[in-house]
């Protein structure tokens, strides 16, 4: 417990250096938690013989280009381009399959189309929310559940959640940013209310999803780079599923 408490205020300490400094500095720090997701996932997938092509790391590289010069544009258009490159591989090299084929494509989606959203969202305080949000719901599910835990959410995937954890956390996490926001003094609460409601779900979901692709790889963590916690997609699982949500939120709607 220790080793997790120590690494988990490391690991909140250099996020809010990166998130407080903004630029180049977060958009790199963004591009080196995606390279390293991409080889804990391409590592965890080699232990059942399924191979993660490298061109994902190029792939990552050109995003963060993409975010360097503000063009959000070519990010939609590289999903284009990825079908073809990942399709063509499927056509003209024999050692990719069809079903490898598709988990290099939801790959690129899964790691570093979400997580670029992050990047572009630099200099906007609703950045925040991204953490505020995965943050507050882990952390009140955790401790709901401690304190009024009974029925298993999903006892498979993860014995230790539990529906009065969820609920917890996702009350938790609508309260965390109706916090935020009443601090910005921002208008259209209601509409926060909902993003902090769907993106707390969003956040649960994405958790699940993890342990239930670990269970089917048959690994216990991504990897160990942050002691007693595991690796970056251990961290960032919720992360990368509310992202692109929040992204388009502030896009559209806002």
């Amino acid at each position: 417990m220790k080793t997790r408490i120590i690494s988990g205020i490391i690991g909140v300490f250099l996020l809010l250096i990166a998130v407080i400094s903004g630029g180049l500095i977060l958009k790199t720090s963004v591009l080196l938690i995606t390279l390293l997701g991409i080889k804990e996932f391409k590592e965890a997938f080699e232990g059942i013989n399924i191979k993660i092509t490298n061109y994902l790391y190029v792939y990552s590289i050109f995003l963060y280009i993409f975010s360097v010069i503000d063009n959000y544009n070519l990010v939609t258009f590289s999903i284009v381009i990825n079908m073809i490159v990942f399709l063509s591989m499927y056509v003209f090299n024999k050692n990719y399959d069809i079903k490898e084929i598709g988990i290099n494509l939801l790959t690129s989606l899964y790691i570093p189309y979400s997580l670029i959203h992050i990047s572009f969202l630099e200099g906007n305080i609703l950045l925040w929310l991204i953490f505020i949000i995965a943050f507050a719901t882990d952390t009140f599910a955790y401790f709901s559940g401690i304190l009024l835990g009974k029925r298993k959410l999903a006892p498979i995937l993860s014995p230790k959640k539990t529906i009065e954890g969820a609920i917890g956390g996702l009350i938790g996490a609508v309260l965390s940013t109706i916090l935020f926001i009443s601090i910005l003094n921002l208008n259209n609460i209601y509409m926060y209310i909902i993003l902090g409601f769907v993106c707390s779900i969003t956040s649960m979901i994405g958790d699940l999803t993890a342990s239930k692709i670990k269970r089917n790889i048959g690994i216990k963590d991504y990897g160990n780079i942050m002691p007693g916690h595991g690796g970056i997609l251990d961290r960032f699982d919720s992360i990368i599923f509310i992202s692109p949500l929040i992204f388009n939120f502030i896009k559209y709607l806002v």
